[in-house]
């Protein structure tokens, strides 16, 4: 009988779950889609999408293609987008070369932007298929900080 009641519960609640989690997938709130506009004036192809704590778009923008975050209820939380090593301003390619890491290849290059930090490069490294890190430098070529990453 608790075996019977057991798997009614989880029926219902996988039930409740997915319903909850297909509403949130179709409806954008406005406040959202309206911090976005004023932020991104201009922005094309916005492709939004609904996560539990968060919104996310990927767009672009002034020829770059941008991811960002925001709250449902419109505060944006964080922006990236794509950028190459060869792009980064001298200052932080000193800054990595001058790092404990400098003999680590870098795999990726973002461009994070956030209320607190306006601009930040984030380089991501790999030695090897488990020591992967992502180094956070601002545009004077100091590391901000690191994180693992997988």
């Amino acid at each position: 009988m608790r075996v019977i009641r057991f798997v009614y519960f989880l029926l219902v609640f996988t039930f409740f779950s997915l319903s909850l989690f297909s509403q949130q997938l179709t409806k954008i709130p406005q406040a959202a889609q309206d911090s976005f506009a004023s932020k991104y004036p201009g922005a094309q192809n916005a492709k939004w999408e609904s996560e539990l704590i968060y919104l996310t778009v990927n767009f672009e923008w002034e020829g770059d293609k941008i991811y960002a975050e925001y709250t449902s209820k419109g505060m944006w939380r964080l922006s990236r987008k794509n950028w190459s090593y060869e792009k980064l301003p001298a200052t932080v390619t000193d800054g990595f070369k001058k790092s404990k890491y400098a003999d680590w290849p870098v795999s990726e290059v973002k461009i994070v932007s956030t209320p607190k930090d306006p601009e930040l490069y984030r380089l991501t490294i790999e030695k090897n298929d488990i020591d992967k890190k992502n180094l956070f430098y601002n545009s004077e070529g100091r590391l901000i900080r690191e994180s693992i990453t997988w």
